[in-house]
């Protein structure tokens, strides 16, 4: 779907381009193209190399989404005929990377679900900063009493070997 967005990007900047009055400012209708360009690859480059979404993705979409409202509000003050085809294609372009951005949210990985591992590891931007990780285990905890085998594990950089080696290094520094 982030390919046809980015196609439809390139459409809009060839329409704003050939419609010389479609647009005060062009450079965001260059820029756009560009910017899904990078998202696309960001994306290709996160989920082979990593178990969790993309930081940057998820704070980008949500920031375009905003600033694609402000532009059509800007946008539609204005007399728009001639260039409703504008402002149409351009929302043609969201609508399209909506789904990227949805599919992002989702966990890449859920399916280990035993204390093996941290579920940190796997937890995307907002679910850290929600504390949502933590829902399955809050939700045991109010069923029955939660016991240390019910705790995650910890993430390897929070385990006590891996701590005393650092305290270690920073005892040998000074």
């Amino acid at each position: 779907m982030l390919a046809l967005a980015i196609v439809a990007s390139c459409f809009n900047l060839f329409v704003v381009l050939s419609l010389k009055q479609a647009a005060s400012v062009v450079w965001p209708y260059i820029l756009e193209p560009l910017a899904l360009l990078a998202c696309w690859k960001l994306t290709q480059l996160n989920h082979h190399r990593t178990r969790s979404s993309s930081t940057i993705l998820l704070l980008f979409w949500p920031t375009y989404i905003v600033a694609l409202a402000i532009w059509s509000r800007s946008f539609l003050q204005h007399d728009v005929s001639g260039r409703l085809f504008v402002f149409l294609s351009k929302w043609a372009v969201e609508l399209f990377a909506l789904p990227t951005y949805l599919l992002e949210c989702i966990s890449p990985d859920d399916s280990d679900k035993d204390n093996t591992e941290s579920p940190l590891i796997t937890a995307n931007v907002y679910s850290v900063w929600s504390f949502a990780w933590l829902t399955p285990l809050m939700q045991k905890g109010s069923k029955q009493f939660i016991t240390e085998d019910d705790l995650p594990a910890l993430l390897p950089r929070d385990e006590s070997e891996k701590l005393g080696q650092d305290l270690q290094s920073a005892l040998e520094k000074q």
